[in-house]
């Protein structure tokens, strides 16, 4: 038997590296959706 496991997690990064931080997100999550299990990724940004 499995059972879900949700992660929340709050990131902040310098407004200078705001683009470069958002791209390397953009990465992790193309990356990480493609492994088993992984139901979904969302960003949200505020």
């Amino acid at each position: 038997m499995s059972s879900a496991v949700v992660v929340i997690a709050q990131l902040e990064a310098k407004p200078a590296f705001s683009t470069e931080f958002r791209a390397a997100l953009t990465l992790l999550i193309a990356t990480t959706v493609q492994e088993p299990g992984c139901h979904s990724y969302q960003l949200h940004q505020s």
